[in-house]
């Protein structure tokens, strides 16, 4: 071969002047594998507790067939029982009622089902004969009981409930109030609102009915720091803490009012012989009447009207708004139909602890006038009276109970007739709260627990049955 058709050669095979083809080319990037499918969904946790109106967070971990947890797969939520509970896109449960609701969680046809329990947990309880109201923390009310006249207060027309029901129109209350068939609460804006039995207009609506099935405004454009109600008649505090009443003035229930009835907020008169109003550091009524802890100390203090038939305010006489006679200061007051007892320190020595009863005597089977002592529960932080007992408070969470037992109202295990030393409920629970019915107690223990017992033939004690009960038993919706 000539030299130049050796050049020549040389020039094809290594593509003279850059023009050649690579006889091994880069392939470049191709197409990505098989995205490695999902095998399993699992969500945590398995069994949530939220309480109603609170909210909680679940989350769900995406595996392949290899255990590896696959974090670019799309989770979808969904609520198998979203009347209780609602879960949003993000896995965050809301509970709106109680029960156990099953929630979903699914990635690519794989899922996973968890049960988040949704309970009650009540702040504030309220109790009279046939109906019991509770607030949560979020202030919803709920209420059980005895539904006649509305005092449900969730537009229903069933007769009672054995079980807690939501009352309507979503209203957030600060307190709460119950008076036999009818309830009151305090909003956020210190408006009143009640419903249920309105024969005596005892709503404060200005429009007396056979009752109201839902809450109803207080007429007046009224502020009040506190409300008590009992059967037939309401009274409250306003800004001033100037006592308003309204509903049956019956028996001296509203000072200063000559009617039958009141069907709108009526400011208290002065008591005789006192210059003005008083003004009241707390207020509280059961039974035909009302006493209040004035809030001018040298004044006397506890001031009382209504019914006085059995010497609860002063020796036996017509009705009368007064001051109490007992050399007392007062730290907390309990009205029963017939008899009023209060604890405090002695007025003269402001140290010496006091707790009495006058008037009816509980203690004892038969009716007696008069005053006892009850040295053991002089330390009460809280006191309330029913039909023919009464209940105490005392710091450190422990409850006693003393006087009739024909219900069990007592919660000792058993009925019995009257009890005259006062006892502690059976169950070992410590108390944050409680409130007093006509023959039945509901407490709220320190570990958030509602419990009532007694009579229960309305439904009142709201454990899902019409049983009386004689040792403290769960209010339903809550374990």
């Amino acid at each position: 071969m000539s030299r130049r058709a050796g050049v020549l050669a040389l020039a094809l095979l290594f593509g003279c002047g850059g023009g050649g083809t690579d006889p091994n080319p880069d392939p470049g990037p191709g197409p990505d594998p098989d995205p490695a499918p999902v095998a399993a969904v699992r969500v945590t946790p398995d069994n949530q507790l939220v309480v109603v109106d609170d909210s909680g967070q679940l989350a769900a971990q995406v595996t392949d067939s290899d255990g590896t947890v696959l974090t670019d797969r799309l989770v979808t939520w969904s609520s198998l029982d979203d009347t209780l509970v609602a879960v949003s896109g993000t896995g965050q449960v809301s509970a709106l009622s109680y029960g156990d609701a099953r929630i979903v969680a699914t990635s690519e046809e794989k899922s996973d089902t968890v049960i988040v329990r949704s309970r009650l947990r009540f702040t504030r309880i309220s109790a009279s004969g046939d109906l019991t109201c509770g607030l949560l923390a979020s202030g919803a009310a709920w209420c059980w009981g005895r539904n006649d006249n509305g005092g449900l207060g969730a537009r229903l027309d069933s007769t009672s409930s054995r079980v807690p029901v939501r009352v309507a129109d979503g209203h957030r209350f600060t307190a709460i109030a119950v008076g036999g068939q009818h309830a009151c609460g305090l909003d956020q804006d210190l408006a009143a609102w009640c419903w249920g039995d309105n024969e005596f207009g005892e709503l404060g609506d200005g429009v007396p009915s056979n009752g109201v099935s839902f809450p109803s405004r207080v007429v007046g454009n009224h502020r009040f720091l506190a409300i008590t109600a009992a059967s037939g008649t309401t009274c409250a505090l306003d800004e001033s803490r100037l006592a308003y009443c309204w509903g049956s003035a019956d028996q001296g229930r509203i000072p200063g009012q000559g009617s039958e009835t009141v069907n709108f907020p009526f400011a208290l008169a002065p008591p005789p012989d006192a210059p003005q109003a008083l003004t009241f550091a707390s207020i509280q009524s059961g039974g035909l009447g009302t006493c209040g802890i004035a809030t001018e100390i040298d004044r006397g203090e506890l001031w009382c009207w209504g019914d006085n038939s059995r010497g609860q305010i002063l020796e036996p006489s017509a009705p009368v708004y007064t001051q109490i006679d007992s050399p007392l200061i007062p730290f907390t007051v309990g009205v029963g139909p017939g008899f009023t007892c209060y604890t405090g320190v002695d007025n003269a020595t402001r140290q010496t602890p006091i707790a009495q009863c006058r008037g009816l005597d509980i203690g004892v089977a038969d009716i007696v006038f008069g005053i006892r002592d009850y040295p053991s529960i002089a330390g009460a932080v809280a006191l309330d009276a029913g039909g023919d007992f009464a209940c105490a408070l005392l710091e450190g969470g422990a409850l006693r109970c003393w006087g009739g037992n024909d219900g069990g109202q007592l919660g000792i295990g058993a009925t019995t007739d009257v009890i005259a030393v006062p006892v502690g409920p059976d169950g070992g629970h410590t108390w944050a709260a409680m409130d007093v019915g006509n023959e039945m107690v509901c407490g709220i223990a320190t570990d958030g627990i509602t419990y009532c017992w007694g009579r229960n033939e309305n439904a009142q004690l709201g454990d899902g049955t019409m049983d009386n009960r004689n040792v403290p038993t769960a209010v339903a919706g809550q374990l």
